[in-house]
């Protein structure tokens, strides 16, 4: 019995751990440029879709932000997206992703 509820209480502390690392907000020292040669066009997106434009998307492997296309999402009643932006903190920059809030 104590080996089943401590294999549950390290299964629980490793995904939490493992939960935070990935949404925890990365902070560089430099902002990143836009890739210019990556950049997507606004599309017309067909009804009941909106456009979600190019985000910053941190990647664990290069231990930087890289950019990611936008693309049509179908739109979410009650919803607003929040485009994504930089902010200048204390310690370099940091990246809010684009996101819905409810309104």
């Amino acid at each position: 019995m104590i080996s089943m509820k401590r294999n549950a209480f390290l299964f629980t502390a490793i995904f939490l751990f493992m939960y935070s690392q990935t949404n925890a907000q990365k902070i560089v020292e430099k902002r990143p440029s836009k890739p210019t040669e990556k950049l997507t066009e606004p599309q017309e997106c067909p009804p009941g879709y909106i456009w979600e434009g190019d985000d910053w998307k941190w990647d664990n492997k290069t231990q930087k932000y890289e950019w990611e296309p936008g693309e049509c999402v179908r739109i979410k009643n009650g919803h607003m997206w929040i485009p994504g932006q930089w902010s200048r903190i204390a310690e370099g920059w940091s990246w809010t992703g684009g996101h819905w809030r409810k309104l």
